[in-house]
């Protein structure tokens, strides 16, 4: 049953008592148990086999049979499954035989050693036939044949590998691939000195040129296997020791074509090599194989090597090399490590140098690593590395550069910073190197990671400390001042208010220490951009100012002194050092305005966070110094806190008015003219925010800002802050200040008055001076009345006289109207007309803005009173109407001219209707006819001057009032036609005066509704005058001015007799020697026919005689006049003239 060929093997047969004992006590009792199924009897075998191994099941319920009985059965049962022929038993045996190590001294692989060599022997081809025939699976019986090979037995193991390195013809395929899926297996198992020569055979076969088909399969194999397999940290070693130089292989180059080919060759070998040893070190590396770092390293710098003789980057092998070290050290944090196993600098050079980004992102996370571990050997090459990191890695978007970044910032800052406080000198020279690697980067990171980049740099250096650097380097090197400015305020307002402080000063004592002579530590700072301006720290200063400027920054200053405790304390320590650097910056730079402006700006930001109890403590305190510029200074600073808003507590309002007293003190006391200023200024700002809590305490105050060291000083720097000082109290004490005014408003007026007269009045004191005037007559008029009232009005004459500034106009008017509306009516009207004369004198501004206060009066009354006081108004009437009689009699060279006479007359004509508008016709009759017996009645030369002022408000009454006032006209119509008919047109005035007449009776003619003259009583007299100016009118060219006049009164007329008479009078002149007046006929008929149409041309045949002569006329103009006429007359009747005429 074994075949011809196994009869002569040893069978290994059992003894007759051996094969009872089997039975009986192995197979009977549990004869049940295989009805079950034919495999159980296997297991029972292999479980006797192995009951007295430690451990198995039948340890315990069996009695321990001895291992020679049990070696007997197992020699048995492995001799008769080598020697059998059929596959199928083999298969059926194998798999409960090779997991039993051994009985006693027996080992089963030795037992089945054969059977392994026998397979081998026989091929895959013959295996492969005769498993098919058996019906079983080829792979599974090959599987099953190499579990023979156990780990601690060198035979079989070195048989698989003998058969691995120099495989027959007859393995390849199904049994070689059994080899290396059974080495796989058994590698974990294998002793050191196994692993190491299966590795290096397996190294030798990856390498194997693939020349065939079978060559290219055991190279794969070889090649995965190693990097399949956990390779022992000695193996690596091992493999890394003996891997040769590439720099070695790249350097033997020849001229000769052969050699050269045979070089490059090798080259391509060696780096096959060494990429197949990385990667099997890739796949196995772990915690235990620290030892590997020297060698990984060399690895490292034998490939930067190569890449500086051949100018060729091997990146995947350098991610590989540096990627275990990676893993190595990251898996053993605490780990002891050897310096000289360490290359720092061939890790800079990655980072520096190489192309790949992975690559400088690995070297990165190793150094980063390596600072927490060994951090000294990373310190002498840390600048290198972030000089590098701001001018590649940080630039990029990605998460993962972002997080190597971070990771390498984490792990060396720290340690950097550790270093440079144990040598505890220059430590800023090493922290500004580093920061100026990052703000080089500045404009190249990406916005949106910017800020938390310089975030997690300034919490690793440590902000308080360090944060002013960082944001001096912002300033010079980048171009855009407004980007450092914002972006530094965005980083400070990321910390608290005591980190804030900090960073200003020691800010501000960089800025200090940059004005000496030597400078010591900013020039680490300062120095480090060539393009900053010498200029003194003033740029830095404005720098700075701007910080602090921005409102988040500002209400954290606030903020933070509203908390108690330590933290306050500590805060208030820092603010008086800062105060103290401040001044002391601003007296080095007495020379330097800029700097000295940005000091005070500095200061106002600073104590304006301060609450105002603490800022008054201050201000005593400083006031209690000898440093007269220190307490201008920080005065100034309580001047500006003043004028800001907000709401302060009660104990800041309190504080503030117990500090009038010591204002009041300084500007009494101190020498200094500022100081002074600035106090007094100090106290309108309290007087305006807190006054109405104790008005006492500023009355109090008032009583110097009145005297001669405020109001009555010579500077008018002082008289100008005054005059606001007291109109702010005035607003806020009121009546409380009743028993000044005597005191003070003549004074106001006396001294505005001067510098008015000198023509020394300044913008700021005219502003002052109103702001003070319209105060007291807003909030205590009645005070205001006779002398001082008429002063008023006169200094406000001279300042309209000595500048038409629109501002200083603005500033008059407001209080004028104040004047107007405040002040009793009969003290106002009084002083307008007692102050007529020099308002007049002060010219023509001054008395418009007089008479214009008139009608701000007017407008103010109600009807009745302005009634009850016509007589007064009549009074002012008439003197605004008695202008041009005043001015052009006995005309100079201070008259008014003409133009400016007419402006008067125009303000003057509106205030006059104002009035009107408010008087029934009881109270103003008898003012019109005041107004007409007031013309008439002057003398000749002062008569003509007056009727012109008159008869042109004449004109405007009755062209605005129109026919409300046409019964007016019978008061005027004995006085116009006396006028006309005695009026001689000779000279210019009359001809003004006679225009002027002419005009007021058109408007009034045009405007009645009432038939008022179609009466002959008033028609005869005035037509009859009217008319007969045709003859003058036309010689001295006045036409266009009567012509409508005429036409006016004759639609008015409206009577077949009127326009008769009107007719017959105007044709008469047709025969006139003087074409003038003919023309002038012909030019009154046009009108006529144009305005009345039919209606006039009903008296056509009465013109039609006169027609005829006029188009005979010797005259062109007056005949070309007459076709006008003649064309106009056949539009109207439709039919032609001609017939008629002939």
């Amino acid at each position: 049953i074994y075949g011809r060929e196994n009869d002569d093997q040893d069978k290994g047969w059992l003894t007759q008592e051996v094969t009872f004992k089997l039975i009986r006590d192995w197979l009977i009792p549990h004869i049940e148990e295989f009805t079950l199924g034919s495999d159980q009897i296997g297991r029972c075998l292999v479980d006797h086999i192995e009951a007295g191994t430690e451990g198995t099941i039948l340890r315990k319920r069996t009695l321990k049979f001895k291992s020679s009985f049990r070696s007997s059965v197992l020699l048995w049962l492995c001799s008769h499954v080598v020697n059998t022929p059929l596959y199928s038993v083999r298969d059926r045996f194998l798999p409960l035989l090779t997991p039993i190590a051994k009985v006693g001294q027996i080992s089963t692989a030795t037992l089945l050693a054969p059977l392994l060599k026998a397979t081998f022997a026989q091929g895959s081809n013959t295996i492969q036939e005769r498993c098919e025939k058996e019906h079983i699976d080829t792979s599974q019986y090959v599987d099953h044949v190499m579990e023979i090979a156990k780990p601690n037995d060198r035979e079989t193991v070195k048989l698989l590998e003998d058969y691995m390195v120099n495989p027959t013809a007859t393995i390849h395929g199904l049994l070689y691939l059994a080899i290396f899926r059974r080495l796989r297996t058994l590698w974990p198992q294998l002793p050191a000195q196994h692993q190491v020569s299966l590795a290096g055979a397996m190294l030798d076969l990856a390498l194997l040129d693939p020349d065939s088909r079978d060559t290219k399969f055991q190279q794969q194999e070889a090649a995965d296997t190693l990097r399949d397999a956990k390779l022992s940290c000695e193996t690596l070693k091992m493999l890394l020791q003996d891997r040769p130089s590439l720099v070695k292989t790249a350097s033997e180059r020849s001229s000769k074509r052969r050699r050269t080919t045979t070089t490059i060759h090798a080259k391509g070998d060696e780096i096959r090599r060494t990429s197949i040893i990385l990667e099997a070190i890739e796949s196995s590396v772990s915690k235990d194989h620290l030892p590997l770092l020297s060698g990984l390293f060399e690895v490292v710098t034998d490939l930067q090597s190569y890449k500086a003789s051949t100018g060729t980057e091997l990146h995947y092998l350098e991610l590989m090399a540096m990627g275990s070290i990676l893993t190595i050290l990251e898996s053993s944090p605490n780990a002891q490590i050897q310096k000289a196993d360490v290359r720092a600098d061939v890790l800079v050079d990655c980072i520096r140098n190489s192309s790949n980004v992975q690559v400088q992102q690995t070297a990165l996370l190793l150094v980063s690593v390596l600072a927490g571990i060994t951090p000294e050997l990373i310190l002498h090459n840390v600048m290198p590395i972030f000089t590098f990191m701001g001018s590649g890695i940080m630039q990029r978007t990605d998460d993962y550069s972002t997080h190597v970044v971070q990771k390498t910032m984490d792990s060396v800052i720290p340690r950097v910073m550790e270093s440079l406080r144990k040598r505890n000198k220059d430590a800023l020279a090493g922290v500004s190197e580093l920061l100026l690697s990052f703000v080089a980067a500045f404009e190249h990171v990406p916005s949106q990671r910017r800020l938390a980049l310089f975030r997690s740099l300034m919490d690793l250096v440590g902000p308080g400390e360090y944060l002013f650097a960082l944001a001096i380097l912002l300033q010079n090197k980048l171009s855009d001042s407004k980007r450092a400015v914002q972006f530094s305020v965005d980083l400070l307002d990321c910390y608290q208010a005591k980190v804030l402080f900090e960073t200003v000063e020691r800010y501000v004592a960089t800025i200090l220490d940059s004005t000496q002579k030597k400078p010591t530590f900013s020039s680490h700072l300062v120095n480090s951009s060539p393009q900053l301006p010498k200029d003194g720290g003033t740029s830095m200063m404005a720098h700075l100012v701007a910080l602090l400027g921005d409102r988040r920054l500002l209400s954290k200053c606030t903020g933070a002194f509203t908390s108690d405790g330590s933290r306050l304390a500590g805060l208030r320590t820092t603010l008086a050092r800062i105060m103290n650097q401040v001044l002391s910056l601003s007296r080095q730079s007495q020379n330097v305005p800029r700097m000295q402006a940005l000091c005070q700006r500095l200061l106002d930001i600073l104590l304006g966070g301060l609450p105002m109890t603490d800022f008054i403590d201050t201000l005593r305190g400083l006031l209690n110094s000898s440093d007269d510029q220190a307490y201008y200074e920080a005065l100034k600073s309580f001047e500006v806190r003043l004028t800001m808003k907000g709401s302060d507590s009660a104990a800041g309002q309190d504080a503030s008015l117990s500090f009038l007293s010591d204002l009041t003190s300084i500007i009494e006391n101190c020498s200094d003219a500022s100081t002074r200023r600035i106090a007094l200024s100090c106290i309108d700002g309290i007087a305006e925010r807190f006054g109405k809590k104790d008005i006492t305490a500023v009355m109090n105050a008032t009583n110097t800002v009145v005297g001669n060291h405020c109001l009555g000083a010579d500077s008018e720097e002082m008289q100008t802050t005054s005059l606001l000082s007291l109109s702010t109290i005035v607003e806020v004490s009121r009546d409380e200040f009743l028993p000044l005014i005597p005191q003070t408003l003549p004074k106001a007026l006396s001294l505005f008055n001067s510098a008015i007269e000198a023509d020394q009045c300044s913008n700021r004191l005219h502003r002052a001076a109103y702001s003070f005037f319209s105060a007291v007559l807003l909030y205590i008029p009645w005070t205001v009345t006779g002398l001082d009232l008429e002063s008023l009005l006169k200094v406000s004459h001279g300042s309209a006289n000595t500048s038409t500034s629109e501002e200083w106009s603005t500033e008059r008017g407001e209080a004028l109207d104040l004047v107007a509306k405040q002040v009793e009516s009969k003290d106002c009207c009084g002083s307008l007309e007692r102050t007529w004369s020099n308002a007049m004198e002060e010219g023509p501004e001054a008395l418009k803005e007089h008479i214009g206060l008139l009608e701000t009066l007017v407008g103010r009354l109600s009807k009745s009173a302005v009634c009850r006081q016509s007589e007064a108004f009549a009074n002012l009437l008439i003197k605004a109407f008695d202008l041009r009689r005043i001015q052009f009699s006995g005309r100079n060279e201070d008259s008014y001219t003409d133009s400016e006479v007419e402006d008067v007359e125009d303000v003057s004509k509106k205030v006059a209707i104002s009035m009107i508008y408010k008087m029934n016709d009881t109270t103003f009759r008898p003012i019109f006819t005041r107004l007409v017996d007031w013309a008439a009645s002057s003398t000749s030369e002062s008569k003509i001057h007056r009727q012109i002022t008159l008869y042109g408000f004449f004109t405007h009454f009755f062209e605005v009032l129109k026919s409300i006032v046409t019964s007016y006209s019978g008061l005027i119509l004995e006085d116009a036609t006396e006028i006309l008919s005695k009026i001689d047109l000779s000279s210019a005035i009359s001809n003004l005066l006679w225009t002027k007449v002419i005009q007021t009776l058109q408007k009034t003619f045009k405007h009645d509704q009432d038939g008022f003259w179609q009466s002959p009583t008033h028609f005869n007299p005035i037509s009859s005058a009217l008319l007969e100016q045709i003859q003058p009118a036309a010689e001295a060219s006045l036409t266009s001015e009567l012509i409508p006049a005429i036409t006016e009164l004759t639609v008015v007329a409206d009577s077949a007799t009127h326009h008769k008479t009107i007719n017959a009078s105007i044709l008469k002149y047709t025969r006139s020697d003087v074409p003038a007046v003919r023309v002038a006929v012909v030019k009154c008929q046009q009108s006529l026919t144009n305005r009345l149409g039919e209606e006039w041309l009903s008296l056509l045949p009465e013109m039609l005689p006169f027609i005829s002569e006029l188009q005979e006329d010797d005259d062109e103009v007056v005949e070309r006049e007459t076709l006008t006429w003649i064309k106009r007359i056949e539009e109207v009747l439709g039919e032609s003239l001609a017939p008629m005429l002939q």
